[in-house]
């Protein structure tokens, strides 16, 4: 049987339309207005990381600049500050990941371990300056952005729903 030969009876048209609009609303139910002053927060997490990152790895912020193709620390020290209205863009992050040898995933976590692990840094004596000054940078951000931690519980669960719609939509 081919997929053209395959029609729905008035039962499953129906099914499938219900289906639809379920997923449709799920979807709608997850959208949300983003305030400026989140993604200003966002922007500054992201900021913060890479500093933090930067820190790390021993890197000053004109070799980094550089590397990244940026000719002013200026308009750098901007970024990685989030100040005067300045932010990193996707390419600036692809790059700082090369130069930085790190996942750019790093770059959107809201969890300083995940860091730390992933650079096989373990929090000790010879890291807490630099642990203490990001714990210290990110008060001031207003939001816990939950999403972007590891909560495994809740995204499963979100995982498991989509996963329960999908089915429905493509195997019932």
């Amino acid at each position: 049987m081919k997929a053209d030969d395959f029609t729905y009876t008035s039962d499953e048209d129906k099914l499938q339309e219900d289906l639809e609009q379920d997923i449709i609303f799920m979807i709608d139910s997850e959208l949300k207005e983003v305030s400026k002053a989140e993604i200003d927060d966002f922007y500054r997490l992201v900021a913060i990381n890479v500093k933090f990152i930067r820190k790390l790895r021993k890197k000053s912020q004109l070799d980094v600049a550089l590397s990244i193709n940026i000719q002013s620390t200026a308009f750098y020290s901007n970024c990685e500050n989030a100040k005067n209205n300045k932010h990193f863009n996707l390419e600036h992050l692809y790059r700082l990941g090369v130069v930085l040898d790190v996942n750019m995933t790093l770059f959107f976590t809201n969890d300083y371990h995940m860091i730390l692990n992933s650079l096989g840094i373990k929090q000790d004596k010879t890291h807490q300056a630099i642990i203490n000054q990001y714990l210290k940078d990110k008060q001031v951000i207003k939001r816990p952005f939950y999403h972007l931690s590891q909560d495994k519980q809740k995204t499963q669960t979100k995982e498991k729903d989509m996963d329960m719609v999908a089915n429905k939509l493509w195997f019932d």
